[in-house]
């Protein structure tokens, strides 16, 4: 069995009503347990289901990749746990356009919760601000 996390950037809690191709009818899915801010303890509302027509409707619709985005998969073998798939989707960056330094860019990840001493070379900035889920795009170092 495989279960799919669905999860929305930036949000604490959403509930998104998706058409399901089927005239009129909508899936009500409830995304929770968001915690939007950066640093360590970041995470996007999420949903799971392991529905696989469920996960069909989320997958095929118009905001699939937009508003919500596969977070995880997770598999059950032989009535085993669920353990994490070889790889999961990571959630799309949120571009920080203002940030165009080094030192802006310390400056903001400190504000997150990074340390200044693991912040020491463009690797580390980087690695850092894709851990917490932004980017800079206009960032010269």
């Amino acid at each position: 069995m495989t279960t799919k996390v669905y999860g929305i950037h930036g949000r604490a809690s959403a509930i998104l009503r998706i058409p399901t191709g089927s005239g009129k009818a909508e899936y009500r899915a409830e995304f929770e347990n968001g915690l939007p801010g950066a640093g360590a303890n970041y995470r996007p509302a999420t949903f799971s289901t392991a529905d696989p027509i469920v996960q069909r409707i989320l997958e095929t619709s118009p905001h699939f990749g937009k508003t919500y985005v596969l977070w995880r998969v997770w598999h059950e073998e032989d009535g085993n746990k669920a353990a994490p798939a070889a790889k999961s989707q990571r959630m799309p960056a949120e571009p920080l356009e203002g940030i165009t330094t080094k030192e802006e860019a310390v400056a903001y990840l400190k504000s997150k919760g990074a340390k200044a001493t693991n912040l020491k070379d463009a690797e580390s900035i980087l690695k850092y601000a894709e851990k917490i889920g932004v980017s800079f795009p206009n960032l010269t170092i």
